[in-house]
């Protein structure tokens, strides 16, 4: 998606969403790098205040590492340093010497195409290379198909479950403000 033309409609289409899912949810969480591009946008970030953003989960989760180098896993649009759409722009602003992006474009594609053994095979020798660095996965097809195996490593950080995880907690954390004996 060529989001400098097609800004104005994705973010219309954003507040749409936004508009409808407000009235009858306590918390919203988009997973969608898209949708994600949005969250520093004031006027949004102001108007919903239910939203779990995006940026302020990865900010989270990258101060569990400090000092650490990151790779980040996805298409070029979205790990292109520095790309000025990807949501993850502000990783290769504060960190430049410490990022470097790893283009998962075919990988994907054998993702869509059906093809998740060898798919799974070439992600987990990828990801061999990212050892001694913090992995990011940034699209949301690794984390669909479990490219990791079984356990997921301690260098990944998979924003899909990142942003599952913060939503059931800011859920739990409501939930025991009513009712306290809820863990």
């Amino acid at each position: 998606m060529n989001l400098s033309c097609n800004r104005p409609y994705v973010l219309n289409a954003l507040i749409e969403g936004l508009d409808a899912l407000s009235t009858n949810c306590e918390h919203i969480a988009i997973a969608c790098n898209t949708l994600n591009l949005f969250d520093t946008d004031t006027t949004i970030r102001g108007k919903y205040p239910k939203v779990l953003w995006f940026q302020d989960v990865l900010s989270e989760q990258l101060a569990l590492f400090p000092g650490k180098q990151f790779d980040i896993y996805g298409v070029p649009s979205v790990v292109s340093s520095p790309y000025l759409y990807s949501p993850y722009r502000d990783i290769f602003f504060r960190t430049p010497d410490h990022v470097r992006g790893v283009d998962v474009s075919d990988i994907i594609a054998e993702i869509k195409q059906g093809y998740i053994q060898s798919a799974r095979q070439r992600f987990q020798e990828l990801l061999a290379l990212s050892a001694d660095r913090i992995a990011v996965l940034a699209c949301t097809e690794l984390a669909l198909v479990n490219l990791y195996g079984d356990t997921k490593p301690d260098n990944v950080i998979d924003m899909n479950v990142c942003v599952s995880e913060a939503i059931v907690q800011a859920a739990r954390k409501r939930c025991s403000t009513l009712s306290p004996s809820i863990p």
